[in-house]
């Protein structure tokens, strides 16, 4: 949105966003807080925000989510996605070249 970077496909996260994340995490049962600018908005605070931030429980069953599952969240038109998701590609490459 601010960030040369950003162009035309980048908007900022609305409130059904945040529901959809969060009925998301719920269904898995993962352990998460609500932080930063949405967490104040949920208090009732009058501001805006570029992203939707979470605390999330490091456990290793809280954080069993796969590679695979990180590109399915990083399928974005973004150049920093598309970076990601070629970099996690090749881990599993190259696990399943190890096997």
């Amino acid at each position: 949105m601010d960030d040369a970077d950003d162009g035309t496909h980048v908007r900022a996260p609305t409130l059904d966003d945040l529901a959809r994340i969060c009925e998301s995490l719920n269904r898995s049962q993962a352990r998460y807080l609500l932080i930063g600018g949405f967490a104040v908005i949920a208090h009732g605070g009058g501001r805006t925000t570029k992203d939707i931030d979470f605390l999330i429980d490091s456990s290793p069953e809280n954080v069993a989510a796969s590679k695979q599952t990180l590109i399915r969240t990083k399928k974005t038109v973004r150049p920093s996605d598309q970076i990601d998701r070629e970099f996690l590609a090749a881990l599993i490459r190259e696990e399943q070249d190890a096997r």
